[in-house]
């Protein structure tokens, strides 16, 4: 073997600082063994030693040697006995296998030796870093396997406080050592990244390669965006380099959501992106621990988190809402954002189950109050009994009622539909408030007393479920139907607007435009609605209902199904239904067998037009309106409806307010004046 001849540069590994419990392994990109190279260069014939091994070249054997060196590399050649890596590698298992600590070495581009991994193999050592290291992402502990760790140890940086804590309480002496052992391993490598991180937090520069430092995994994350505040718990991040663009830390963040069944993880993404320039303090997201108003940020979303919790509690809450919707898709991605003003439903299950979609299945919530939120800390759901049995409300909120590091992420948002305009989105925990409920609003319907008095009495919600409402037909025509008839503007729709205030129910509206004109989405579009207000006991309003109630012909098919269609599902609606129409003469005769009561309302004669006058004026705040010169009785001689008297106030008030003086006679009969010669 003429290679055998060629003089070598000897290499040798650093020597650790304790040789009893930990051994060391060098490499260079290849995984052949440097121990053995030099064992070669030893008994390689070297001109200038004085002394020749006598048994040099005595064995008579011929001893096989394959090169493990990359052929495309030019550097000098290395050799194994083996001819599989893997025999190697199995060798070097079998030498280091009763060692507590296995360290393995790797040459720098400046040729230095340095840490690459470290393999943590007693099974005392791996006790205690399954408790130092506990909940720390992708970290995997088995106390009767190797634990393996790569440079640069992320795990031990952040968690080395612990480690040296745990070091200092340990009372078994043998344990102690073994831990004193991994520390010393690990302080070459981690003593410079604590340097840098530091430089970071007194200069406020930021090292883009070296930011991991400043986020520990399981530490809660302040997101702002111009004046909103959001606060995640950090699952992990890492550093993406893209081919043409620049590089980006991602960021993988959690929140707690209710779906309506449990409380489960949201897991979503952010991105920090490389800039020449980059201002620690002007990041986007950055530690909770790092504000100065930390104390602060953590009481207003301590509050909004048991705000949060109350709301989910509670099954079908109706509420007050003004600030901005946001509406989502089927991906549950926003795609718009509007004002809102108006009463709204909480309830995520409905927004579900009524939309068909499939409630997000979260990893569910540890039942054991720590750090982490869920089993394994992946939000991936797996099948278990929560899904099979339905899980316990109280427990599920309990998990996160009182836990102070899980009513800080709770989501900002909380879902529900939107009573004013049908629409199901998102709302701002922060902008949820009670409603305030007009229980006078009955008592101001200009209907007689009779009439109102029977109202009640056909809407009492605790009679409706009595075995003996049944038909013959089980849950058939357990609903209370109640067709109001008449012209525009008589109180029609404020008869059910008044029901709903006085019984404290919502108010869920539907004009027939809503349902649209396809049988398949009148069908879908009426279930989905009537099983809504089957599930927050409201009152149902379905405006202009003539095109599903007139008589059917043998000439319109189309009409025809969907009188059917409206008739099958009234027959099992078991809630409180107020249909309008203007033309009560021309319903289908099967639909008059199906209403429990008609109320007819004439044209709004001279006192009725009076007492409503008087209604919207006495309503007005007593500092903007002068009543002493208003005379109702003049008022009414204008032939106008309810919804024209509401307007002419309105406008009149507009006119007021400009002038800057009280509502008075003059400003109404303005307005009346104008609507008169303009009618």
């Amino acid at each position: 073997m003429d290679g055998m001849s060629c003089r070598r540069r000897r290499r040798y590994p650093p020597r650790p600082h304790e040789r009893s419990r930990n051994m060391s392994f060098d490499s260079d990109e290849d995984s052949s063994s440097e121990a053995l190279n030099n064992e070669l260069e030893n008994n390689t014939a070297n001109k200038d030693q004085d002394k020749v091994d006598p048994l040099f070249g005595s064995n008579p054997e011929v001893k096989a040697l394959y090169s493990t060196s990359n052929p495309q590399c030019n550097c000098a050649p290395r050799w194994s006995e083996h001819a599989e890596a893997a025999e190697e590698d199995r060798m070097l298992k079998k030498i280091g296998a009763h060692s507590a600590i296995i360290q393995r070495f790797k040459r720098s581009k400046e040729g230095q030796w340095q840490t690459s991994a470290i393999e943590v193999q007693s099974p005392r050592l791996n006790h205690v870093l399954e408790d130092v290291l506990r909940d720390y992402p992708d970290v995997v502990i088995r106390p009767n396997e190797a634990t393996k760790f790569s440079a640069p140890f992320k795990p031990f940086f952040h968690r080395w406080h612990q480690l040296l804590q745990r070091h200092e309480r340990q009372e078994d002496e043998q344990t102690k050592m073994e831990v004193s052992l991994l520390i010393n391993a690990l302080k070459p490598t981690l003593d410079p990244l604590f340097s840098i991180a530091n430089d970071m937090r007194r200069t406020n520069d930021v090292d883009f390669d070296h930011l991991w430092t400043l986020y520990p995994p399981g530490d809660l994350v302040v997101f702002r965006c111009g004046n909103a505040v959001t606060i995640f718990r950090l699952h992990d991040l890492s550093l993406l380099t893209p081919p043409n663009d620049p590089r980006f830390w991602v960021l993988e963040v959690q929140q707690i959501e209710w779906n309506g069944r449990y409380f489960g993880v949201v897991q979503g993404r952010m991105k920090i992106v490389e800039a020449k320039t980059l201002q620690f303090d002007k990041l986007s997201i950055q530690p909770l621990s790092t504000q100065r108003d930390q104390d602060v940020i953590k009481r207003r979303f301590l509050s909004k988190g048991n705000q949060y919790v109350s709301l989910c509690s509670q099954k079908c809450l109706t509420k007050t809402y003004k600030g901005t919707k946001y509406v989502l898709n089927s991906k549950l991605e926003t795609v718009r954002e509007k004002p809102l003003s108006g009463r709204i439903v909480i309830d995520p299950f409905a927004f579900f189950t009524c939309q068909s979609n499939i409630a997000p299945k979260h990893a569910p919530l540890n039942d054991k109050k720590s750090d982490a939120f869920c089993s394994g800390d992946k939000a991936v759901f797996e099948k278990s009994n929560l899904e099979q049995e339905g899980p316990n409300e109280e427990l599920e909120m309990n998990k996160v009622r009182g836990v102070e590091n899980r009513l800080l992420c709770v989501a900002d948002r909380i879902k529900g539909f939107d009573l004013r305009n049908n629409e199901w989105c998102e709302f701002d925990v922060d902008d949820v408030s009670d409603p305030t409920w007009n229980e006078s609003a009955l008592e101001q319907l200009v209907l007689p007393q009779a009439q109102k008095k029977l109202l009640l009495a056909f809407t009492q919600r605790n009679e409706l479920d009595l075995p003996d409402f049944d038909d013959v037909i089980l849950d058939k025509g357990k609903g209370i139907i109640i067709l109001l008839a008449g012209p525009p503007g008589v109180g029609k729709t404020l008869t059910a607007e008044s029901i709903s205030e006085r019984t404290r129910v919502p108010l869920y509206s539907l004009r027939a435009s809503d349902l649209g004109t396809d049988s398949e989405q009148v069908e879908a579009t009426l279930k989905d609605s009537l099983e809504c207000c089957k599930l927050w006991n409201a009152v149902l309003l379905i405006d202009e209902a003539d095109v599903f109630m007139e008589k059917r012909s043998s000439d319109r098919l189309e009409q025809n199904e969907l009188v059917s269609i409206f008739l099958r599902n009234l027959e099992y609606y078991q809630g409180v239904m107020f249909l309008t129409t203007n033309r009560v003469s021309s319903i289908d005769d099967a639909f008059r067998s199906r209403i429990d009561l008609i109320l007819t309302y004439p044209d709004l004669d001279l006192a009725a037009r009076a007492q409503i006058w008087s209604t919207f004026v006495s309503r007005l705040p007593p500092a903007s309106c002068n009543l002493d010169g208003i005379d109702f009785d003049e008022l009414a001689r204008s032939e106008l409806n309810g919804r024209d008297i509401k307007n002419v106030v309105k406008i009149a008030r507009f006119l007021a307010a400009s002038e800057k003086e009280p509502l008075s006679m003059e400003h109404l009969r303005t307005i009346l004046d104008i609507k008169n010669a303009s009618s």
